[in-house]
């Protein structure tokens, strides 16, 4: 028993830390000396599993999902492989099967576990523990910016995100009020209490999409009830109408509230600036574009928010990465072979999903999963939260937890019991390899920008070995090119600005859509005399934004309208430009000090 514990004990506060830190935007992007702990968690719980599996005996076990899975990883290769003209289709997708790897690793790791008699409460246990941390340092957010005079705010706990708060504290609610419709009377309250608390949560993130699927999942185990009390027919409800009207007007009155008062939360939430819906359908629209561009296969995993600018081209707006709507994001990445491949997918996990929720056996476990696995997935019909890894990782749980068939089949041939162990070694060694690859040079180069600005040309230099070894990644290029830029402007070093040109110049084949940099390859032209460069340039920005205020502000010059010189204000809502395409903090200064003198060589 004692083995038991300490087991599930360290399993769950692995899971705290992978789930609060090491897998969020916090610690994959801020925290970079917490990478190489991830890392080695990551893979000494493969190795774990695949260790104690081995002395313990456990049988391989097939998943009504691994038909589709091969599907999808032909979908993808498709997509990739159809767009290599684009030379930087490859690289994203790199950037992204890394992450799918991941999931689809730990998608296998989990699934054994359970096939081999580990209790789906034990998981969903943890789970619930590590909430408890979510909600505590949520309300403590929310209390003490209460306490400053700040008034109601949207927390963002651990995760750094309201709507990745959302769509957490959505899933462990409604995991523990499974529990409390099906459980006895002192687990009943302490998990009510749990799920109201999370509810709360919800609610105060304001994250639409979140609250939507909270009342889904709601809806879903009140179905589950009437079904299971009989409540479904008409006939009990004519009896119900004579015999206990009570009890209907209070139902009806109850869904009537809950309705109102979720449709008022969500109708103050479309007046509140940068959440109408007007800027949902704006990215919505660019996926369906990129879609029709592309009918059949796509653009190619990962390369949304690479294309977005083409249809939402000005930079004092931030970019996205996926177009809230995750059938969208396939659509626009993977086409209709993707789209067929979601589902076929969607189906098999329906029809599991619904399977577990008729039995009779564990009530209080299967239908709180089932719950909070429909929430999620309404969820990212609004938002995609599980561009997060640790948002991931929790859908991929829920899915487990919800859409595993309660018995599952050995493997029968003699090439799967080979073959799918080798396979498993073969894929976590390898997502543990790139990712310790890829964290050692970012770790290298946030080391490097951390004192950019006191020696930028020592900096520069130094990210030429980042450059080298992975050239095609835009992130490290274009801040090699910004440093240069900066050296030129302080000393005027003819061989600095050279480098910074040529940095921009191949920083623009590589993202051609990233309006700014083309502002910065015009002023460094200009400066350097380069007038048909300078104007050609500006001109492509030009086309990519004709909204940017720098552009219009260098027009009213030109115009005599405004004096000269023009000077340029940093706008800080586009500086996550490579966070959130890429996983990279960067610098924060968007536009060289050049980009005033454009006026010299402005046509």
């Amino acid at each position: 028993m004692s083995a038991r514990f300490a087991m599930r004990s360290l399993f769950t506060l692995v899971l705290a830390y992978l789930l609060s830190l090491g897998l969020t935007f916090n610690g994959l992007l801020a925290l970079v000396d917490a990478q190489p702990l991830t890392l080695s968690l990551l893979g000494l719980g493969a190795v774990v599993w695949l260790s104690l599996r081995y002395r313990l005996r456990w049988r391989w076990h097939s998943t009504p999902y691994d038909p589709a899975f091969v599907v999808w990883g032909l979908a993808i290769a498709t997509s990739i492989a159809f767009n290599l003209a684009d030379s930087t289709t490859w690289r994203r997708s790199a950037e992204a099967l890394g992450y799918v790897g991941l999931y689809l690793s730990c998608f296998y790791l989990l699934a054994d576990v359970l096939a081999n008699g580990v209790r789906r409460r034990i998981l969903i246990d943890s789970l619930l523990i590590v909430g408890l941390i979510w909600a505590f340092f949520a309300l403590w957010q929310v209390v003490n910016a209460w306490g400053r005079g700040e008034g109601l705010i949207r927390p963002v706990g651990l995760l750094g995100n309201p709507n990745a708060l959302g769509a957490s504290m959505s899933a462990t609610g409604l995991l523990a009020l499974g529990r409390a419709w099906a459980s006895r009377r002192a687990e009943r309250v302490f998990m009510g209490g749990y799920a109201t608390i999370c509810g709360l949560i919800v609610v105060l993130s304001n994250s639409r999409g979140a609250l939507l699927g909270f009342a889904c999942g709601v809806g879903l185990l009140l179905f589950l009830s009437l079904r299971r009390a009989g409540w479904l027919s008409c006939a009990r409800w004519r009896e119900a109408a004579r015999h206990e009207q009570r009890v209907v007007l209070a139902m009806i009155g109850s869904a009537i509230a809950a309705a109102l008062i979720l449709a008022s939360l969500l109708l103050a939430s479309l007046n509140q600036a940068g959440r109408t819906a007007d800027y949902r359908l704006l990215l919505w629209e660019a996926a369906l574009e990129q879609f029709r561009e592309s009918p059949l296969f796509g653009q190619g995993l990962f390369t949304y928010g690479h294309r977005l600018a083409l249809s939402y081209p000005t930079p004092t707006n931030q970019p996205h990465s996926h177009p809230h709507n995750f059938a969208l994001l396939v659509a626009a990445e993977l086409g209709l072979l993707g789209l067929i491949v979601l589902a076929w997918t969607t189906f098999l996990a329906v029809r599991s999903c619904w399977q577990n929720l008729t039995q009779d056996e564990d009530r209080a476990t299967l239908w709180g999963a089932g719950a909070a696995l429909l929430a999620y997935s309404v969820h990212h019909l609004f938002d995609t939260p599980s561009m997060m890894p640790a948002i991931a990782i929790i859908g991929l749980l829920l899915f487990v937890l919800a859409c595993l068939p309660l018995n599952a089949r050995p493997m029968q041939t003699a090439w799967r019991r080979l073959g799918h162990p080798l396979s498993m070694t073969a894929l976590w060694t390898a997502i543990i390899g790139a990712g310790a690859w890829n964290s050692g040079l970012y770790r290298q180069a946030y080391a490097v920008l951390s004192r950019a600005y006191e020696a930028p040309l020592t900096s520069a230099q130094a990210l030429q070995p980042l450059v080298d070894a992975d050239p095609y990644q835009p992130v490290y290029l274009l801040q090699q090119a910004l440093l240069y830029g900066l050296v030129a402007w302080q000393t005027n070093d003819s061989a600095a600005l050279a480098r910074a040109r040529a940095g921009y110049l191949r920083y623009t084949e590589l993202e051609p859509y990233h309006a700014s940099a083309w502002v910065n390859r015009a002023a460094l032209a200009c400066q350097a005399g380069d007038r048909d460069e300078a104007r050609r340039a500006l001109a492509q920005a030009r086309r990519l934004a004709t909204d940017w205020p720098p552009l219009l502000r260098l027009e009213q010059v030109i115009a005599g309208q405004r004096p000269a010189p023009m000077t340029i204000i940093q706008d800080e809502r586009w500086l996550s430009f490579a966070r959130w395409q890429f996983l990279r903090d960067v610098l924060p200064q968007e536009y060289l000090p050049q980009v005033g003198a454009l006026t010299t060589c402005a046509p």
